[in-house]
């Protein structure tokens, strides 16, 4: 919620109290967000666990009413929901929305994180993107949810900001300016969180990149054998990221292959003069491993986080058995 429409709740609601049902509204309303928002991000600024601080976001949107409940959910690079914080929902409800793929029908806040905009079930029997978990909505008495994405500051969806009721409920124009408010917060912590998170990464790279670099130019100045030398450098990489294996393609200029020339592995340093290399071609086009191509296009490195939900390609089945 942007301050001028945090003065406008103010101005319309001054003069009313709570409503016979527990609800808070007017001047009570504001007080109680304005103070809200405060302790949210003092809490994100001096870095508290980000858990910690969506719990706190839930609470704040939880004690505006007595029946609702609030949740956040992650949604992380595979478009998986991960638990955020959650304290009046059912965790064993919780639990088994932990790692759903979102998608058009996968109740409110699936559904909200893959349209990218706010989806209101206000009565989930009777909503088709809850038509395949009817029966855990009845399970655990959710009867109504109202998603809202959270973006990041260039439009990615961070997370989900969600109220459930345990009978059908439509939002008023409080609950509007309570969930602008909240997702604006939690877009905020959430951010931070991967900022910070991302800073610490490139520093702990850096340093183990210096590391590696400057054990990689001992091996240089010791070893006259280039083989020995390319050996000890894949052996130093391996074990500073404490990695499976390690090895180098060279991109061919004339055929556009990338030739496999070396690699660590399981403690043994291989070369593509070995018969069993030579035998499952040493030789790839560019397009066998799909981020070599988005690799070459971008001029960037690639993070593969997964293997074993990324298209196939060769030796992967290898891999992923171990």
């Amino acid at each position: 919620m942007t301050r001028q429409k945090s003065k406008e709740l103010s101005a319309n609601g001054a003069g009313k109290r709570r409503t016979s049902n527990g609800h808070v509204s007017g001047k009570e309303h504001f007080e109680k967000l304005l103070a809200g928002e405060n302790k949210i991000l003092e809490m994100a600024a001096t870095g508290k666990p980000l858990q910690t601080t969506l719990l706190e976001l839930c609470n704040l949107a939880d004690q505006f009413s007595p029946q609702s409940m609030a949740s956040v959910l992650l949604v992380d690079s595979e478009d998986c929901l991960r638990l955020g914080a959650g304290p009046r929902l059912p965790q064993e409800f919780m639990a088994l929305v932990d790692g759903l793929k979102v998608g058009p029908n996968v109740g409110s806040c699936g559904t909200a994180a893959y349209l990218k905009k706010q989806v209101l079930s206000e009565d989930i029997q009777n909503d088709a993107h809850w038509a395949d978990y009817h029966e855990v909505a009845a399970k655990y008495c959710l009867r109504a949810g109202w998603s809202s994405p959270i973006f990041s500051s260039d439009g990615t969806v961070l997370g989900v900001f969600g109220i459930y009721w345990d009978k059908p409920h439509s939002p008023s124009q409080e609950h509007f300016h309570l969930i602008d408010q909240i997702t604006h917060l939690a877009s905020i912590a959430i951010e931070r969180e991967r900022v910070v998170k991302a800073l610490n990464t490139s520093e702990n790279l850096a340093r183990t990149q210096a590391k590696a670099l400057a054990l990689t130019l001992e091996a240089l100045a010791s070893e006259t054998d280039a083989g020995r030398a390319m050996e000890h450098v894949l052996r130093t990489i391996t074990a500073l990221f404490s990695a499976h294996s390690c090895s180098v393609w060279l991109r061919e200029q004339a055929s556009d292959l990338m030739v496999f020339e070396f690699a660590w592995e399981d403690g043994v340093f291989k070369t593509k003069a070995e018969a069993n290399l030579a035998a499952i071609s040493p030789s790839l086009p560019i397009e066998a491993i799909p981020v070599w191509a988005e690799m070459f296009q971008s001029k960037k490195p690639i993070v593969l986080e997964d293997i074993r939900i990324k298209p196939e390609f060769p030796w992967r089945t290898c891999w992923t058995s171990e």
